[in-house]
């Protein structure tokens, strides 16, 4: 945040002080492009944070089929494995499927009914719990 910040102030003040020479403006576009960017991007988790809700979704997940690959459709939680490490971890609960960190991924129970609870905007898992049935 204080980054963004920062970067406004320094471009407020490079046009506003600067004389102004048109013939570099299609250089200074991509940069402006960016920088709007990355503050949507910032705005965004902000808004998420300061908001204080959380959206919840239940449903069924299915069987810990692991270490996989290719692994079936009705997986309830895999480990996608690449060049031999495992770098993603997904669960799907109900028809939707997520993909969550390490730690979340382990306290989350297979062949049970579970709730995820999402950030409204940006759609991160915070946490899973189990539900009562």
């Amino acid at each position: 945040m204080f980054l963004a910040a920062a970067a406004i102030v320094v471009l407020v003040l490079a046009l506003t002080t600067l004389p102004v020479d048109v013939s570099g403006l299609p250089y200074l576009l991509p940069e402006v492009a960016l920088l709007v960017w990355g503050l949507w991007l910032t705005l965004r988790r902000v808004l998420d944070v300061t908001d204080g809700r959380v959206v919840a979704i239940t449903g069924w997940t299915g069987p810990d089929v692991g270490e996989q690959i290719h692994s079936p459709a009705d997986y309830g939680k895999r480990i996608m494995i690449v060049n031999g490490q495992a770098n993603n971890y997904q669960v799907r609960i109900g028809d939707r499927r997520f993909q969550i960190d390490k730690d979340i991924y382990q306290r989350t129970p297979p062949n049970s009914t579970n709730a995820a609870f999402l950030t409204p905007r940006t759609k991160r898992v915070v946490n899973i719990a189990r539900t009562a049935t």
